[in-house]
């Protein structure tokens, strides 16, 4: 009896010397000490933080302006307020883009996100137990986020070597695992993470906190930059306010706005014909449309949106409504990502893209972009074939398949242009130049305005007008006689 008490005493004992022999172990309490050094250096040792984070600075921005590798300086301000504990905290964010003053607000409070986007489009609510791609943004924009996030994943965190004298360690939160980058005396010099750009394919997210002095009893960096695809994105100087604050401002969350579920139909195409042969297949949930105009024998798209993924989704729903006829060509109006975002997956079709001059070095390159996140099919390095657009071009098909592309110049979205008329259907699809209204009409921009001079040029008997982009809030298409009363206010 009392060999067997011991051998029971001494279980947990045994049991424990087992666990710590384990490499796994081991790793993690090397992280552990690492990781300690990193928070007993910025002081937060508490979740109790209360702070106010001024930035202001630059975006480097690029991908969505009127050529393909234009890159944009944007000045960007905001502030980061931590209130009432560490996870609860909002942001307010301003920049000056083309005149316009553009805000941003993010509220983040316990396991839920509130967010508004700087172009006013709505109020978004998520539960932080799914992955919110914006919250992994927000994590890195500040160690007082990102060292909190990692204390409370402790048991992810892992020691993965070092990197001259800084060691590497990493956890994982909101499905995404994040790489810190440690100085031996406890400094967090970098923040990272492998996210994959709908557009740009797989990439890292690189962020480098700097110049570190003391404010009230802890150690801030003055100065943030932010890299993406290798190249730098963001630059901010930091400024700080240790007033406390309680409770969240009432003009953060935007009282009064509906807080709109999060949608968990993403990827559902629905598809509806638009006369003979033609049919539009909508992304509701990206909130774009497309083409495809359905031969004898193939099919012909009109725009690749969005990106790889969505794509993908786009072209299982037109085999599925073809029985399987291949697309052969893939016509984009211009490269911004929600028109030209998906290319590859329709090159790996054996699609040819029509497309305009400026656009064929870039798509050479665009898409070859690593897609492994997205769960990219083809491995192989692709070479498409392209059918260039520098005025107008007829395919000449069956009488209901005939279509004209027409290239429209600088419109002040783009320098060059794409504009498809199906002259059976009288339907002309533009991508995103003409918006119509669900009530009231504003005068004729200048996209607008370019595509009333074109349908006047060369006479088109048009009676639907469709865009690509919005579907949310506008109406499903417009009229000539729409367009012709923006024409007539745009000369008032």
């Amino acid at each position: 009896m009392k060999q067997l008490i011991f051998v029971f005493l001494c279980l947990p004992t045994v049991l424990l010397a087992q666990v710590s022999s384990q490499p796994e172990y081991i790793n993690f309490l090397k992280a552990k000490l690492i990781f300690d050094r990193a928070i007993q250096f910025s002081g937060l040792q508490s979740d109790s933080l209360t702070i106010g984070i001024s930035a202001s600075g630059m975006m480097h921005e690029s991908g969505h302006f009127s050529t393909p590798d234009e890159r944009v300086d944007i000045p960007e301000a905001y502030t980061l307020r931590l209130f009432n504990g560490i996870n609860n905290f909002y942001i307010d964010g301003l920049i000056k883009y083309q005149g316009r003053e553009l805000n941003r607000q993010v509220y983040v409070k316990e396991d839920s996100i509130f967010y508004r986007d700087h172009f006013d489009r709505g109020v978004n609510r998520d539960n932080l137990s799914h992955r919110v791609e914006l919250y992994n943004e927000i994590l890195t924009l500040h160690p007082a986020l990102i060292l909190t996030s990692a204390r409370q994943a402790l048991r992810s965190l892992r020691y993965l070597g070092k990197t001259g004298n800084a060691d590497l360690l990493s956890f994982s939160t909101n499905q995404v695992t994040f790489t810190l980058r440690v100085l031996p005396d406890g400094q967090l010099a970098e923040a990272s993470y492998l996210a994959t750009h709908t557009y740009y394919g797989d990439n890292v997210h690189r962020y480098e906190y700097l110049d570190y002095k003391p404010v009230g009893g802890y150690q801030m960096p003055n100065r943030f930059r932010e890299y993406e695809f290798g190249s730098l994105r963001k630059e901010q100087s930091f400024t700080y306010d240790l007033k406390p604050m309680a409770v969240l401002p009432t003009n953060q969350v935007c009282p009064g706005c509906a807080l709109v579920a999060k949608n968990t139909s993403a990827g559902q195409v629905s598809i509806k014909s638009l006369g003979d042969s033609l049919y539009a297949a909508e992304l509701n949930t990206y909130n774009n449309r497309v083409l495809f105009l359905v031969g004898v024998k193939d099919v012909t798209v009109f725009e690749a949106p969005i990106g790889y993924k969505a794509s993908q989704h786009v072209i299982d729903a037109i085999k599925q409504k073809t029985g399987g006829k291949p697309i052969t060509k893939i016509v984009v109006t211009h490269h911004h990502p929600d028109h030209a975002g998906g290319l590859r997956a329709f090159v790996e079709q054996g699609a040819s893209i029509v497309t305009t001059k400026e656009n064929v070095a870039f798509f050479n390159r665009f898409v070859n972009y690593p897609h492994e996140l997205e769960g990219r099919k083809e491995s192989k390095r692709l070479k498409p074939t392209y059918l260039v657009i520098d005025s107008v071009r007829t395919f000449n098909q069956a009488d209901s398949e005939s279509f004209s592309v027409y290239f429209i110049g600088d419109t002040q979205h783009t320098k060059e242009h794409l504009v498809t008329y199906f002259p059976k259907q009288k339907v002309l699809f533009h991508g995103d130049l003409c918006f119509f209204r669900l009530t009231g009409e504003s005068a004729a921009s200048v996209r607008e305005q370019a595509v009333g001079k074109l349908i006047n040029r060369y006479k088109l008997d048009v009676e639907k007008i469709y865009g690509s982009w919005p579907l949310k809030g506008f109406k499903e298409f417009g009229t000539k006689a729409d367009l012709n009363r923006k024409l007539e206010l745009a000369t008032k």
